[in-house]
């Protein structure tokens, strides 16, 4: 299961929850352009491989809870480029 390409043009968005989403196996490269974006949620999101590159463009991100993504083994490496994160859980990420 994936999210259409189509949520890139959100901009305004300012929270997405899809935590519990246990079928995503990966997120679209638009993830990048919702710079309006302050807290993603993907906890549980067992089934997660990796994070798309574009994630080091959400530099108005503040918090990123992946706790329990089981599947991911390795974090992209933009996301040095979050300035603004205040959170980030990794609990129970037993992949990285």
């Amino acid at each position: 299961t994936e999210l259409p390409e189509g949520m890139g043009s959100l901009s305004g968005l300012h929270t997405l929850d899809l935590s519990v989403c246990t079928g995503l196996k990966e997120l679209p490269q638009c993830m990048g352009s919702l710079t309006g974006l302050r807290m993603l949620d993907l906890s549980w999101c067992a089934g997660l491989k990796e994070l798309p590159e574009g994630m080091g463009s959400l530099t108005g991100l503040q918090t990123l809870d992946l706790s329990w993504c089981k599947g991911l083994v390795e974090l992209p490496e933009g996301m040095g480029s979050l300035t603004r994160l205040h959170t980030l859980n990794l609990s129970w990420c037993e992949g990285l």
